[in-house]
């Protein structure tokens, strides 16, 4: 019997999305940008959303640099034709300083993802579709700088198993 990890990553939104974050981990193995506490670290990965501050002091300074890999929207439209899932990747880098290089953290870290999907545009089970579309947020949020991709896949829907199949 497969485990719930095992299982959810063979052709679902949330096998993707585990998927995703797997490759961007090796992505971005050993590339440090700025962070918060103002030291160099690799961006943190994380589905969904941020985790919740371990203590009061805590704030969006504490994650930054990072990714996260949210699950937009999905649609299947017929049992023969492939089932969409529509994918975010919202970054965030930090730059305390007067240089606010922030901005150009994030078109690195885009284009650091651009490069893994455009040599190779399967992820697991899931190819990617393009357009791909990206932005960067235009308000002023010094110290944080974003950036978000919007990353459309296609897969496989599921075999009927009933007697109409």
């Amino acid at each position: 019997m497969m485990d719930i990890i095992t299982a959810n990553r063979l052709n679902t939104a949330t096998g993707l999305q585990m998927e995703l974050i797997s490759e961007l981990k090796k992505v971005f193995k050993g590339v440090q940008f700025k962070s918060g506490d103002g030291t160099m670290r690799e961006p943190a990965i994380y589905p969904q959303r941020l985790p919740l501050a371990q203590n009061d002091d805590d704030d969006e300074a504490c994650f930054a640099p990072y990714i996260l890999v949210v699950l937009n929207d999905f649609t299947i439209e017929s049992w023969a034709e492939p089932k969409k899932v529509s994918i975010a990747l919202l970054f965030c880098a930090w730059d305390g300083g007067s240089e606010r290089t922030g901005d150009r953290d994030n078109a690195i870290m885009m284009d650091r993802v651009l490069e893994r999907i455009g040599k190779n545009p399967e992820v697991g089970n899931f190819t990617l579709d393009l357009p791909i579309e990206g932005a960067w947020q235009d308000q002023d949020t010094y110290p944080y700088f974003y950036s978000a991709m919007e990353l459309n896949f296609s897969a496989p829907t599921y075999q009927r198993e009933d007697d109409l199949a």
